[in-house]
């Protein structure tokens, strides 16, 4: 009868949830706040995949498409440098199940702010408190009773779902130094949050705006890029070797995934302009003797399959014997600023006072 008078009146019944909410401990909060993150992670946005709260960061996949690492409510980010969050982006950076990541430059991270998460945590006990009031049969609810809790519980839910997503707003960004390109540090992207969109999706937003994650890659732009960085004296390179190049490190665009890359490639190969058209694609290379060569037409870009893309002059030498390519074509290859596929490993560097621990 007492339980009955308890919450049989208006002002008693959030009482009611207010002492439960009060036994619920942290832990259990932050499975629920990790259940409401892993639901919204079917809504990714344009991420090629999203990783939810992993245990550790270099628990992400290794793979050549954007990945966003949505770090667990245990990795914070608070400002002034050095932050939880920062070390453990930047060790999911460089690691990968006890090895070295190889795909850095596809990863982004987001993680919940310090009082974003107190908000989220305090919301989602009072959903907690209010779900045990009604799967407690001991309280002997009336249908009115029970619809109120129902109701009440609702609210909660949704209370608590706008919260958790408001509060992992701190988008962070591998970046390398302009100083010092063999330095890197993380750039940190405030993110203005209304609730009404997955985390996902609004870092995505905000990715594509602040950290350049490109959607489509310009002819123009992979062109200039391959001629920066093309092994001098090499007359083709593996279309997988520029692929591993973008997704690889951290001073080329940032991609959404392959597929851009492939239409940037296709566009370059069906390039008809004697002026600017400076490659051609193969299928294979055997003895070494080019397989299925193509050039100033659409062609299927497909990675893993053995194509090569080749220098234009040597393609259309190929094609044509008796027009020799100038040998002082391939010599006069711009010297590679960087040769990716020998480049060392960049060490890492918070932003702020503090130093990633080696």
């Amino acid at each position: 009868m007492r339980l009955k008078a308890a919450i049989g009146t208006a002002p008693a019944r959030p009482k009611l949830a207010d002492n439960r909410q009060l036994d619920v401990d942290n832990d259990a909060v932050d499975a629920e706040i990790i259940k409401f993150l892993k639901v919204d992670e079917r809504a990714k946005g344009g991420w090629g995949r999203v990783h939810t709260a992993p245990d550790r960061a270099s628990e992400a996949e290794d793979r050549p498409t954007s990945g966003l690492v949505i770090l667990g409510p245990n990795h914070l980010y608070q400002t002034g440098g050095g932050s939880i969050a920062e070390i453990e982006a930047l060790d999911g950076l460089d690691r990968r199940a006890g090895g070295q990541r190889k795909y850095r430059n596809a990863l982004v991270f987001l993680a919940a702010d310090d009082r974003g998460l107190e908000d989220a945590r305090r919301t989602v006990k009072r959903m907690v408190a209010w779900k045990s009031i009604i799967d407690d049969s001991s309280l002997d609810l009336t249908d009115s009773q029970k619809s109120d809790a129902r109701n009440r519980y609702s609210q909660a839910d949704r209370a608590a779902k706008d919260t958790v997503r408001k509060a992992w707003s701190h988008l962070l960004v591998p970046t390398p130094s302009a100083k010092d390109p063999s330095v890197v540090f993380i750039e940190q992207f405030a993110m203005r949050l209304s609730g009404h969109r997955t985390a996902a999706e609004a870092a995505w937003d905000k990715a594509s705006e602040a950290a350049g994650i490109l959607t489509t890659l310009g002819r123009r732009s992979f062109t200039e890029r391959m001629q920066e960085l093309w092994p001098q004296g090499k007359p083709d390179l593996p279309i997988d070797q520029i692929r591993d190049w973008y997704f690889e490190f951290l001073h080329m665009e940032r991609l959404r995934d392959e597929v851009v890359l492939a239409n940037a490639i296709a566009d370059a190969v069906a390039d008809m302009d004697p002026a600017s058209a400076k490659f051609a694609l193969v299928t294979n290379k055997i003895n070494d003797e080019y397989q299925g060569l193509l050039f100033a037409k659409n062609v299927p870009v497909r990675f893993g399959e053995s194509m090569l893309i080749v220098l234009r002059e040597v393609a259309e030498a190929a094609k044509n014997p008796e027009r020799p390519v100038r040998a002082a074509r391939l010599e006069q290859m711009p010297e590679a600023v960087l040769d990716p596929a020998s480049a060392r490993r960049l060490p890492l560097l918070i932003s702020g006072p503090s130093s990633f621990p080696a």
